[in-house]
């Protein structure tokens, strides 16, 4: 789908596994002071992969806005996006919350906005290595859509196509941040069984050192 693209050269990779959304209404927990804040700014790129640059920057209202330049070579130009990020501290883990809803509306198609695009925020763990290195890694939608059709979690299952009841690689999840258990998921070691580890995507500093 054509949003699952824009996200992959917003912000590190394709949100989960082809159309497969995971969105949550707000952040959670406490964010960031602006000392670590400031581990993220600067110029990065996907390691093993330069193809797209990744800027982050602090506004004068304290927010995080970052970019992504991207050459497309089938229209033999640069492309740039930009979108919001709050980054967290809940328990012993940290969270960073995408915010490029403005991105994908003006992205999605009248027939894709027939089909029920989530609106909200991109949530995935975030851990800052020694300054030069971010591993990010996102929810697996399909784990958490099934934890909710069982009754194990609080949220809202949406598939692209309303006619099919089935959790698969199209399902996409709603969570909110005001239900308690979602809030305590987030802060417990059990969200690792909900990330999806083996897709963990590392950003490597090309520029701008932290401030």
């Amino acid at each position: 789908m054509k949003n699952s693209l824009l996200m992959l050269l917003l912000f590190a990779l394709v949100i989960q596994v082809g159309c497969s959304q995971v969105y949550i209404d707000k952040p959670i927990g406490d964010a960031w002071k602006k000392k670590q804040q400031s581990q993220l700014l600067g110029r990065w790129s996907i390691e093993n992969d330069e193809s797209s640059i990744y800027e982050v920057q602090r506004n004068k209202a304290g927010e995080l806005i970052f970019a992504v330049l991207f050459w497309e070579d089938d229209k033999q130009k640069f492309t740039m996006h930009q979108g919001d990020v709050t980054v967290t501290h809940v328990g012993d883990n940290d969270y960073a919350f995408i915010d490029f809803r403005e991105e994908m509306k003006a992205a999605n198609t009248t027939e894709e906005k027939a089909k029920g695009t989530i609106d909200g925020l991109t949530p995935c763990m975030i851990k800052v290595k020694e300054g030069s290195r971010i591993d990010l890694t996102f929810f697996q939608a399909k784990a958490l859509a099934k934890a909710i059709v069982d009754s194990k979690l609080p949220g809202k299952v949406i598939n692209q196509d309303p006619k099919d009841t089935k959790v698969n690689d199209k399902t996409g999840v709603l969570l909110s941040a005001a239900d308690a258990q979602i809030a305590e998921l987030f802060k417990s070691a059990d969200v690792m069984n909900y990330l999806d580890q083996k897709a963990t995507v590392t950003l490597k500093r090309v520029g701008g050192a932290a401030r």
